[in-house]
């Protein structure tokens, strides 16, 4: 009888040790995707299989339903529609933002997690030397006195965004 109580008691402390880990885990890593969601950023073209001049109905299918959705108005004489997927972060960005003319055509993809990567490794968190590494000479520098902003390529290409030495935000954009 000692023993089907003591077992029972070693069943009902282990149950109770596994909910008490994944409530923790839960916890812990809230908001924070894993590393298999790793999504590739592509320089001139958009993010994983989302194309800049796609339809945005198109990339909602891809993404799944927005966090948020609506019409921005920072763009004069221009309809501009906003997608944004992710929990709200501390600075009040969305993890991702993608950007649509009145034709519901994507023109931009903004990248504010680390969660998203380019070919050359770089992401939100890398530091200025390994960006200036990564893309060399083909890197434009504009600083300002809040951020630094390095440009790849033409009215087709990507923007990098940095502050206190490391990227803040990426941008795969055509204008």
């Amino acid at each position: 009888m000692a023993v089907a109580a003591t077992k029972g008691a070693i069943v009902k402390v282990g149950k109770r040790w596994l909910l008490a880990v994944v409530l923790a885990t839960a916890i812990l890593f809230a908001g924070v995707q894993p590393a298999f969601a790793i999504t590739r950023l592509y320089i001139n073209q958009g993010v994983g299989p989302a194309r800049m001049g796609m339809l945005d109905s198109a990339v909602i299918r891809i993404f799944g339903r927005p966090t948020a959705r609506g019409i921005d108005r920072d763009y004069p004489g221009q309809t501009v529609y906003y997608y944004y997927w992710g929990r709200k972060m501390a600075n009040g960005k969305y993890p991702l933002e993608v950007n649509s003319r009145a034709n519901h055509r994507v023109f931009a993809f903004t990248c504010m997690s680390s969660w998203y990567v380019s070919a050359a490794g770089i992401r939100v968190g890398s530091t200025e030397s390994s960006l200036g590494r990564a893309y060399g000479a083909a890197l434009r520098r504009y600083p300002n006195r809040v951020y630094t902003r390095y440009a790849l390529g033409g009215r087709t290409g990507a923007d990098f965004y940095a502050r206190s030495g490391k990227v803040t935000q990426i941008i795969v954009r055509t204008y």
